[in-house]
């Protein structure tokens, strides 16, 4: 294998390791904090597909090196169709980190009850008819955080309801007074854990890399 193999390979496995551990360290310090940490679930979905993109596209290279360009094409279609599909739309809710399910749903409920919403909890959701908004709550004990779902069944005061629902909610998970998490050190621990690997490649092949960069400034 010539220095250029070693450095392409090198590149390949920063560009598949690194952003899921960056992603995972992120995770790490969020729930790490001594409070709450809301962020809309677009974001949140676009960030993560953003940290597991490389993943795909790695393979997908190594399809296009081989001559294969054609079956891609239908490939890619289908994935970006299903990305859509499953995108959440704007308002549609938020996730919050660093927070155990039981606890977001009294806090969502105390700011109901502050903005003067009548509700009624319903097979595990809250009903909110006034607002014609239903909420449900997901979580994912192992990355320690809980998505709060907003169906509406109009649109019309879609927005505006969010709005004042979570001007109401973001305090209220402001003011919790956490302990140091566990599931917080173990993230952070596992995704400098996984940098491990690709520095290591680089420190192994540091001259090959050197060599690279000098012949690419020289040309």
């Amino acid at each position: 294998m010539d220095n250029m193999q070693q450095v392409i390979v090198v590149l390949e496995t920063l560009l598949l390791v690194g952003p899921v551990a960056f992603y995972f360290i992120v995770l790490g310090l969020l729930n790490s904090r001594p409070a709450s940490h809301l962020v809309d679930a677009r974001t949140d979905f676009l960030v993560l597909t953003a940290a597991a993109c490389p993943l795909v596209l790695v393979p997908m290279v190594t399809v296009l090196r081989q001559g294969h360009s054609l079956a891609l094409v239908p490939v890619l279609a289908v994935a970006i169709l299903v990305m859509r599909a499953m995108l959440p739309r704007r308002d549609s809710g938020w996730v919050v980190y660093n927070l155990t399910r039981p606890r977001v749903r009294i806090l969502v409920e105390r700011s109901l009850r502050e903005l003067g919403w009548e509700y009624r909890p319903v097979k595990g959701r809250l009903e909110v008819p006034d607002r014609a908004l239903s909420i449900r709550f997901s979580a994912l004990p192992a990355l320690r955080n809980v998505t709060c779902h907003l169906v509406f069944d109009r649109s019309a005061d879609r927005a505006a309801t969010a709005a004042m629902l979570r001007a109401r909610l973001e305090p209220a998970l402001a003011r919790q007074q956490l302990l140091p998490s566990a599931a917080g050190a173990c993230l952070m621990m596992l995704g400098v854990g996984m940098m491990i690997l690709p520095f290591w490649m680089m420190s192994r092949h540091s001259d090959a890399i050197a060599e690279v960069v000098t012949r690419l400034l020289l040309s």
